[in-house]
């Protein structure tokens, strides 16, 4: 039974290695839902950051609601 955890814990670890390789050799960088660091939102000004893909979600949502 030990030996079995042992393995599963050094698998999960190899696993979790590779992946973190992957992301280091691809050389991306962690983004925001507006695009990162330093890109402007389209309601910055607003002071409520929104990407233009929320906004066109919303505006579908709102669209294919039923009027009542």
């Amino acid at each position: 039974m030990l030996k079995l955890t042992i393995l599963t814990i050094g698998a999960f670890g190899l696993i979790m290695l590779a992946m973190a390789v992957g992301v280091i050799f691809q050389g991306k960088t962690l983004k925001g839902s507006c695009g990162g660091v330093g890109s402007s939102c389209a309601c910055d000004e607003a002071g409520e950051p929104v990407c233009d893909s929320k906004k066109l979600r919303d505006a579908t949502a709102t669209a294919s609601e039923p009027s009542h």
